[in-house]
């Protein structure tokens, strides 16, 4: 896969320098990336990254190219490029040193496939770190079975595929574009119609958590009744899309990755709130903006509550719910997680979904779970299958709604409302 990822980036290297006469262009030279990571070694001998090893070994075996790439700023308004007007912080692993990257080397990161965290406003807070303690045990046991399955009775595979449609319309839902500011507004608009139609229309709310870069994210809250509504869990997704190879305003309809964890908790949102239902504990939804640009906006929601101490007990993240070619699993990321709430998701899937639990490892800044992981929380992700490469269309104008199973999706919604009801009451 990362070879052929290379080729294609040769490939359009060459294509863009045949089109330098007619287009202003932006340069930059892949040398610098390698360059950074040497002086971050320089300053920590001992700390050798993962993605440093990989520049080097593409960089000696000649499959990198040498020459300069061109990349066109006149699809970028000036909105859209600040956020980017001085180099970012960007750590590829737990043990390494951030380093500094401007938007192209970031760009080339994610085309090689190599994960990152964008840490520029985080790097430096390393006392929000530690975990929150102490916390109130996951249930061991089902409680609420009767109500659960009366409620995943009410989800919808209609819901979820018209919703998707609609919502993978927008070119592309990158999170430093308008489009990408468009489509969570879109988001939010359908949340407040659900609300408003709703009986829980008078303690179930949806706002904005405005960003640096263009793109909000939406946070919908069911507010609890009693004196554990200061006790807050999450249901999390990312709302953003992203073209690998132009991401400004390639087409990016993003329908796995990640309309389908989108429209995995908006459906069982959708149902709780048409029930009326009344938690304890404080049931929040949370969709990010900015996932593919290093985790960015799960990064400043979950500093925010950090900073304010709120009292976040667990996260449970969906990102891509839709797709799988053989063995029909439900995936469970075993890595930066808590195993506590592995377990308990274990003992929600087994009970309520058809599926069995299958289990994968993600790696470094996989999805937003990673961002409430390294600010000392609980969380857990739910994927749609046991390979992260399962699914070739992802980052691609092929992420359509007609790739995607609705049937799978509903399974992840079920464990959803779920997680809501039996750990919420």
């Amino acid at each position: 896969m990362l070879i052929k990822s290379v080729a294609f980036f040769m490939a359009l290297s060459s294509c863009a320098l045949s089109q330098q006469s007619s287009v202003s262009q932006k340069f930059f030279n892949l040398e610098r990336i390698s360059e950074n990571f040497k002086q971050a070694s320089l300053s920590a001998p001992s700390v050798f990254t993962s993605a440093e090893s990989l520049f080097k070994a593409l960089w000696s075996s000649k499959k990198m190219p040498k020459h300069r790439i061109l990349m066109s700023n006149s699809q970028k308004s000036d909105s859209v490029s600040s956020f980017y007007s001085k180099k970012r912080f960007i750590q590829t692993s737990h043990d390494s040193l951030p380093v500094q990257l401007d938007e192209s080397e970031i760009h080339a990161l994610r085309r090689m496939g190599i994960k990152f965290m964008d840490v520029t406003d985080t790097h430096h807070m390393t006392e929000l770190f530690s975990s929150v303690k102490p916390y109130e045990p996951f249930p061991t046991k089902i409680t609420q079975y009767k109500n659960v399955t009366e409620l995943n009775s009410q989800l919808s595979t209609e819901f979820t595929r018209n919703t998707l449609q609609k919502f993978t319309e927008f070119e592309t839902r990158y999170y430093n574009s308008q489009t990408g500011k468009d489509a969570a507004l879109w988001l939010k608009e359908q949340i407040e119609t659900i609300i408003g139609s709703s009986p829980s229309k008078n303690f179930a709310t949806v706002e904005l958590f405005e960003h640096k870069f263009l793109q909000p994210s939406v946070i919908a809250r069911i507010e609890g009744t009693d004196d554990a509504k200061h006790q807050v869990i999450i249901l999390t997704a990312h709302l953003d899309s992203i073209n690998t190879w132009v991401p400004w305003f390639g087409r990016a309809p993003g329908a796995d990755d990640n309309g389908s964890g989108t429209v995995t908790i908006l459906d069982a949102f959708r149902v709780l709130v048409n029930s009326g239902f009344k938690p304890n504990k404080t049931i929040e939804f949370h969709w990010y903006a900015g996932e593919e640009g290093g985790l960015l906006g799960s990064q400043d929601v979950a500093k925010h509550y950090k900073l304010n101490k709120v009292n976040m007990l667990g996260q449970l993240h969906f990102d891509m719910t839709g797709f799988f070619k053989q063995n029909e699993v439900f995936g469970i990321v075993m890595d930066n997680v808590n195993h506590d709430l592995v377990d308990f998701l274990r003992l929600l899937i087994t009970t309520y979904s058809r599926l069995q639990p299958g289990y994968l490892k993600c790696g470094y800044a996989c999805s937003d779970h990673a961002s409430w992981n390294k600010f000392g929380y609980r969380s857990v992700m739910a994927y749609e299958s046991q390979s992260l490469t399962e699914n070739p269309n992802i980052h691609t104008p092929r992420d359509t709604v007609e790739t995607l199973s609705f049937d799978h999706i509903i399974e992840f919604s079920k464990v959803a409302v779920a997680y809501c009801l039996e750990y919420g009451m």
